[in-house]
């Protein structure tokens, strides 16, 4: 597997309204799994591409998924409308789904 095809997950955190790393090193496959899982859960996650493959055990503790998962907390909230976000991110799923 190509280190350009691997995706990490990141779900909001209702009381920081912020994203946090829950995954990484995934396959696009497992990484769509994990998502749904956590939506199915009521929580809100989102896929994100990785550059490469990260060395450290656990995404939570990983410095790059940490980074990766604030910058995209700030796309978020520069983002004016929910509705557009939303439509974003069924848009992306589905075009994971297809691939």
């Amino acid at each position: 597997m190509a280190d350009t095809s691997l995706k990490s997950v990141v779900s909001l955190d209702r009381e920081t309204r912020a994203y946090k790393p829950i995954a990484h090193n995934l396959s696009p496959e497992a990484a769509l799994e994990q998502v749904n899982n956590l939506q199915n859960d009521g929580n809100q996650a989102a896929i994100l591409e990785q550059e490469g493959h990260h060395r450290t055990a656990t995404a939570q503790k990983c410095k790059l998924c940490l980074n990766t998962a604030k910058s995209f907390t700030e796309r978020q909230e520069a983002q004016p409308d929910d509705t557009e976000r939303d439509a974003a991110a069924t848009s992306a799923r589905e075009q994971n789904e297809e691939d």
